[in-house]
């Protein structure tokens, strides 16, 4: 499939076609690697890809679903961006900031790896100008 995919992309670079704004193209125009290294990285992303993202996916619509307000305010960052019912670019998705956000959020609150997760603070602490209480678990503090 991703030779399938390569041949696809020539195809287009040949017609003078737009190829921008997709993983492949980037890995093969602007990383410049070997068919091998492009094969084992669209692998990774798909196997890893799956469970992270559907995990991420999962806890922020379950977060979203308790704040209407988080809702709308991500209505409205998603349509203020994107017409119609397009896959958005990677350029795109990063002029929403709240999306960025909600995401960020969600992962902070409930990460895929559980190493990564958060301890809670046995003293009060600053970090980055936020105040954060001694033990207090933030994930039920916070909303996304």
């Amino acid at each position: 499939m991703i030779d399938m995919k390569m041949e696809a992309i020539q195809k287009r670079v040949d017609a003078n076609q737009e190829v921008a704004g997709e993983y492949l193209t980037y890995l093969l125009s602007n990383v410049k690697m070997s068919s091998k290294d492009v094969y084992g990285s669209i692998s990774e992303l798909l196997m890893a890809g799956v469970d992270t993202t559907s995990n991420t996916m999962l806890w922020a619509l379950y977060l979203l679903s308790r704040d209407p307000e988080a809702q709308e305010a991500l209505y409205q960052d998603v349509t203020r961006v994107l017409r119609g019912d397009g896959i958005p670019t990677a350029q795109e998705v990063n002029s929403m900031p709240y999306l960025k956000a909600v995401i960020k959020e969600t992962l902070r609150m409930y990460p895929v790896v559980p190493m990564n997760s958060r301890l809670i603070a046995e003293n009060d602490i600053v970090i980055g100008g936020h105040f954060f209480p001694k033990e207090v678990n933030c994930c039920k503090k916070v909303k996304c």
